[in-house]
């Protein structure tokens, strides 16, 4: 019978583990084919039966955190519904969030051995680079189709709806679902190799991870891709700095930190604006601006303009965009109607949604993540610290993709500081 159930649950795990990273890979396109790899994973999971075996329960300080944190968090949410200005959509966000639970109750009773974190790591990577070259491939045909199509197809353009191939492009999430990945996978591979950790020190690989998440803090100015372009060039350059000889490493950082003065003057101080004349920020349309700061600056001075609107317990769960789109019509900001546009800002979400008090809790909840973890703490924190900035720019538990990638870094710090035999720690076996 023991031999029968074996060979059931290498089958099963085999099978979840493959559906695992076709949904990581589907991360930067369509929510229609992740959603359902999600849904499909935990089935697999729950047939695989692990959890029904006592041997495999474990109760440890970080996922018992976090699912307490997240449950306090959600059950905030469920409240809300009876004074929410739209209780509908906060019971939206209420399902999408108990998606939080999965990881850490997952982690208690028991993984199977092929969820090892360099894998999910390479299919981060994998996707993210992938996504890159489909985003630039769509947009090459859109501005350029005479080149990118033959003279039989150039001669008769009108056939092709390139207005529907522009709207596809909102599928792959570029500013956040190929920036954050990249940045993730890049920062953490090259330090699972023992010999890279003798040679270049733990300490500067934190640095390193947690300078590569400052980078997606510059959302507010640039694109996905010149986001990318920027975490490239800073993981090279400091992953170079390490491979060099002591004494040549101080002139080598002083040379890459005057080519990042001068990358940043460029991007930064010649990003192409409106001249507004001093006019007031609400007085023009930032819907023009694209990409720039301006649409999130003004988003966010509308959040902070209507603070007096929030009642002392919040809008109500997910029912930012409710408040935020008649302010929108004021000012005339229709891409911004048509696009329901969120906060923008995770924190300052939850201060409209769920109160003072609501945005207070998430804040310490959220930031102490890391805190949790007995072992591998540094490495926890820098990972970590790319979700908590990129909630600066993004509503990132707004969409289920960006549940899901919250739940698929949660995985990975509980992998990087387990030793249990169904999961792999930052040392391979």
């Amino acid at each position: 019978m023991n031999r029968y159930l074996h060979t059931y649950q290498e089958v099963v795990g085999q099978l979840g583990h493959w559906i695992f990273l076709l949904m990581i890979f589907s991360l930067p396109y369509s929510p229609a084919i992740t959603r359902p790899l999600w849904v499909a994973w935990l089935i697999a999971w729950l047939l695989e039966g692990r959890w029904l075996q006592r041997e495999n329960y474990r109760i440890e300080r970080a996922p018992l955190a976090i699912l307490a944190g997240s449950a306090v968090f959600l059950g905030w949410e469920m409240i809300s519904a009876a004074w929410s200005i739209e209780p509908q959509h906060t019971w939206d966000i209420v399902g999408r969030h108990v998606n939080l639970l999965c990881i850490p109750i997952i982690t208690m009773v028991g993984l199977n051995r092929r969820y090892q974190l360099r894998t999910t790591l390479l299919t981060l990577l994998l996707t993210s680079v992938t996504s890159i070259g489909v985003y630039a491939m769509i947009h090459y045909w859109i501005y350029n189709p005479a080149q990118a199509f033959d003279q039989h197809y150039a001669g008769d353009l009108t056939a092709i709806d390139w207005r529907h191939m522009s709207r596809l492009t909102l599928s792959i999430k570029h500013r956040l679902y190929y920036a954050l990945p990249l940045g993730i996978s890049l920062c953490t591979l090259p330090w699972l190799e023992k010999e890279m950790e003798e040679r270049i020190g733990r300490w500067q690989a934190i640095v390193l991870a947690i300078l590569s998440a400052g980078v997606l803090v510059t959302g507010i100015w640039m694109s996905g891709s010149r986001q990318v372009i920027l975490i490239l060039l800073l993981l090279g350059a400091l992953y170079l700095i390490g491979r060099i000889p002591r004494r040549g490493r101080i002139p080598a950082a002083v040379v890459i930190l005057a080519a990042a003065i001068a990358a940043g003057y460029v991007y930064l101080g010649h990003t192409r604006t409106e001249d507004r004349n001093g006019e007031d920020l609400l007085a023009y349309h930032p819907e023009q601006e694209i990409p720039s700061a301006e649409p999130r600056l003004a988003i966010w001075h509308t959040v902070w303009a209507g603070r007096e609107d929030y009642p002392p317990l919040g809008l109500g769960a997910g029912c930012d965009v409710d408040y935020l789109a008649p302010k929108y019509e004021e000012h005339g900001w229709t891409r911004f109607i048509y696009c329901r546009y969120n906060a923008h800002n995770q924190y300052m979400s939850e201060w409209m949604e769920l109160g003072i008090a609501g945005a207070i809790y998430f804040a310490i909840f959220w930031l102490s993540i890391p805190g949790w973890f007995q072992r591998e703490r540094g490495w926890a924190m820098a990972l970590w610290s790319m979700i908590a900035l990129s909630c600066l720019t993004e509503n990132v538990l707004a969409r289920i993709e960006g549940i899901i990638l919250v739940a698929i870094v949660w995985l990975m710090m509980l992998q990087m500081s387990d030793e249990n035999e169904y999961t792999s720690s930052v040392r391979p076996d």
